[in-house]
């Protein structure tokens, strides 16, 4: 009788569960997200949960802007 070793080649890696993953709140819809690979380098910058609050952020910053612009202080 052979035991397997987990370190040999081949052998398939253990599952990491999504509760182990870093969380941060969506500032603009409030809702938690987790971490995404594809999201590893640039984590410390991601600020919103999808492409669409992405979009209402960005029309939340113009929106300011031109309030800014047309009232200056």
């Amino acid at each position: 009788m052979f035991l397997i070793d987990s370190t040999v080649r081949g052998s398939v890696p253990k599952t990491r569960l999504k509760s182990n993953f870093p969380q941060k709140v969506c500032l603009i819809c409030e809702r938690p997200f987790v971490w995404r690979k594809k999201w590893k380098r640039v984590w410390q910058t991601i600020e919103t949960c999808s492409e669409r609050c992405r979009g209402e952020a960005r029309r939340r910053r113009r929106s300011s802007r031109a309030i800014v612009s047309v009232y200056p202080r």
